[in-house]
């Protein structure tokens, strides 16, 4: 998988992947839901509330589809925020190693 962002959820025993180059209307994940974790979750004792509290969708898992759905109310023109990734491998495949170590100090 080579495209603009690449993310792989597992549920279960089985794996999912989501692969930017496969979708090219660009229909769904940073368009329609973008990352509410990041760059806080870099520092995640000082931001786990705040993280909470903004994330407001998960992914959700529904025979072969991967579905968005909300984890709370969510009023109208309020952006959809979902954590790409728990371990941070989304965003450190898209950053050097020296990016996101200059995003962790800056969030710290």
């Amino acid at each position: 998988m080579d495209g603009d962002y690449v993310i792989e959820m597992t549920f279960t025993d089985k794996s999912v992947s989501v692969d930017g180059k496969q979708n090219p209307y660009e229909l769904g994940l940073g368009i329609f839901c973008n990352d509410g974790s990041f760059p806080l979750s870099l520092a995640k004792v000082k931001f786990s509330k705040l993280i909470a509290h903004r994330v407001n969708c998960e992914f959700s898992k529904w025979n072969d589809e991967v579905w968005i759905k909300t984890t709370r109310e969510v009023d109208a023109g309020e952006e959809l925020l979902v954590i790409y990734s728990h371990d941070q491998s989304y965003w450190t495949s898209i950053f050097s190693a020296v990016k996101v170590s200059q995003e962790t100090d800056r969030t710290i």
